[in-house]
């Protein structure tokens, strides 16, 4: 069975009581509007009884947003979001430089450069290398 679900909860209950994790990546429609949230579950429910056709997928409107931006987005202040954007892309390697900024950068809509110079200004991060960046 089809579920219509918030995509900002981690959790969600199955009619038959089991905990479902939700995952963006099993997302298959995104809408704002729950009159056409609750058409297209009930399309795919029909579907998947064997009646009807599935609607066509639906993208989300605009360009994707890098999952580091959607954590730093819960810190609080903006010095908070530079420390949570610097932190978890030195999850990725050792140290990171402008190219590993550009998906976060377009989805704020800046400069890579712009935000590695917010991060020097805030004595966040420091240069290890030409063009190379480490937490200080």
């Amino acid at each position: 069975m089809a579920k219509g679900v918030e995509t900002k909860r981690k959790t969600t209950t199955c009619q038959c009581g089991r905990e479902i994790k939700v995952h963006k990546r099993n997302v298959k429609y995104l809408t704002d509007s729950p009159i056409e949230l609750a058409q297209n579950v009930a399309d795919v429910n029909a579907a998947l009884r064997g009646g009807g056709t599935r609607p066509p997928a639906r993208k989300a409107p605009g360009p994707a947003r890098s999952p580091i931006l959607d954590k730093a987005l819960s810190a609080k202040t903006p010095a908070d979001k530079l420390r949570v954007m610097a932190e978890e892309l030195l999850k990725r390697s050792s140290d990171f430089g402008t190219d590993d900024l550009k998906p976060i950068a377009a989805s704020m809509g800046k400069t890579p450069d712009t935000i590695v110079k917010m991060m020097l200004d805030a004595g966040m991060i420091y240069e290890s290398s030409p063009g190379r960046y480490r937490l200080a």
